[in-house]
């Protein structure tokens, strides 16, 4: 744990000291303009720093987004996804403040109209118009990826309506280093410095490294077998698949190069790794998954991750107590079943009726306790109804000393932490990770 909080005081502290630079550049190469007195200049130089701040924010988006998996590892997707939803507003609300104070501001000083003024920047300054090119690629990414937007696209337009935002940076760059505080002597090489890392680790993360691991490795699909009528195991196998390597809980996203199945979705690795097979278990949730009984054996597969941290590494406790609901067991199956014999654990799986119920020989082989929730059926030997946290307290009374691990609905994982972390169960303790895009 204590690696943990280092790791996170380095970024956070990376994050600060590249915040504080930026200001600082700025307030050299504006300083004139701040202590002229004039309401016009004042406009100018809060128009070259709500663009500063506007690149910054495109910068810390790319960098949430692709996939530098330190950041991966220590974050998880879910927190790293709301993050970077959350700066959206900012960066919307920066891409209109910026040419805003800027037309303003020299409206101001030269005397001119607000229109006049905009239709200057375009025939009598250099990059004006390549940035507002960018600047309109930003506002329809900010668009599509507006929740309600985001939700009528599949996985694959959306991402490649997403890759316009790269040309849009490159569009822009001209403007930001030919005029503002950026154009000359140790800024210059800053800004240059920055924005190269920041690409860099785009290119490596989001394509170089998959492409490599996907090269070396040829993955493939080994067998299928179905362990309920909704739910297939897909084992997927390749060339030396002893340097592949996961943390048991982590995901992956699945592409399958067979007809009508080339649609990625994200699937959890649902046993651990035995060196030469990976099982992923997938629950028929509509377009491809219906089919995967369709996939034949020897199908080249696209598989790129491993992503997440909903693993046995962020335990800060040497006991854990997991809760499952439906196919949310796959995770939490792998780390279980990577639990060292005798280990102080126990499981809680939730599911409509007992044909629902995963992996129930893997389970008991585990050899760790665990009961089963039957919300439409009522068995013996079952508990009735969901997991809540009057059973956690009743069956587990000491959980508030063990690292908690969630999986299942959306619903079920909102109101059990909000559950838990009311009873008084420390955060760091909880580990609940949604993923998706």
């Amino acid at each position: 744990m204590t690696n943990i909080l280092y790791r996170k005081l380095f970024w956070n502290a990376l994050f600060i000291a590249n915040l504080y630079a930026i200001f600082f550049v700025w307030f050299l190469g504006s300083s004139d303009l701040l202590t002229s007195g004039g309401v016009g200049d004042w406009a100018i130089a809060y128009g070259r720093l709500t663009g500063l701040l506007l690149e910054f924010l495109i910068l810390i988006e790319l960098v949430l987004v692709s996939r530098l998996r330190p950041l991966e590892q220590l974050y998880g997707f879910d927190k790293k996804n709301i993050l970077h939803r959350r700066l959206g507003y900012f960066l919307v609300g920066f891409m209109f403040l910026h040419p805003l104070f800027l037309v303003w501001g020299y409206a101001s000083r030269g005397g001119r109209s607000l229109m006049a003024q905009c239709l200057s920047f375009f025939t009598d300054w250099p990059d004006v118009l390549a940035a507002t090119i960018a600047l309109g690629i930003l506002l329809a990414v900010g668009v599509l990826s507006m929740p309600a937007v985001r939700k009528a696209l599949s996985y694959e337009t959306w991402y490649f309506a997403h890759l316009p935002l790269y040309g849009a940076v490159g569009l822009a760059f001209g403007h930001q280093t030919q005029s503002g505080d950026l154009a000359y002597g140790g800024a210059m090489y800053y800004w240059l410095t920055l924005n190269f890392a920041v690409f860099g680790a785009v290119l490596a993360y989001r394509f170089l490294v998959p492409l490599w691991k996907n090269v070396r490795h040829g993955f493939r699909v080994a067998r299928i077998v179905r362990e309920a009528d909704d739910v297939v195991s897909v084992y997927i196998t390749g060339s030396r698949m002893e340097h592949f390597h996961f943390d048991p809980g982590q995901w992956a996203r699945l592409i399958f190069f067979q007809k009508d199945m080339w649609q990625g979705h994200p699937f959890s690795f649902s046993a651990p790794f035995d060196g030469k097979e990976l099982r992923f278990s997938i629950k028929a949730l509509g377009d491809w998954t219906r089919r995967v009984d369709d996939l034949r054996p020897g199908i080249r597969v696209w598989l790129e991750g491993p992503y997440g941290a909903l693993t046995l590494k962020k335990a800060v406790t040497n006991k854990q107590l997991f809760i499952a609901g439906g196919v949310g067991i796959t995770p939490l199956l792998a780390m279980i079943r990577s639990l060292k014999k005798g280990a102080d654990a126990a499981l809680y799986y939730a599911a409509r009726s007992r044909k629902d119920l995963l992996f129930k020989d893997e389970i008991r082989a585990s050899g760790i306790p665990y009961r089963c929730f039957l919300s439409a059926e009522q068995c013996e030997g079952y508990e009735t109804g969901t997991v809540s946290i009057d059973h956690i307290r009743a069956l587990s009374p000491d959980f508030l000393s063990r690292d908690v691990y969630l999986c299942g609905p959306v619903p079920m994982l909102s109101s059990l932490t909000k559950a838990l972390l009311g009873a008084g169960l420390p955060r760091e303790q909880l580990h609940v990770e949604r993923f998706g895009l």
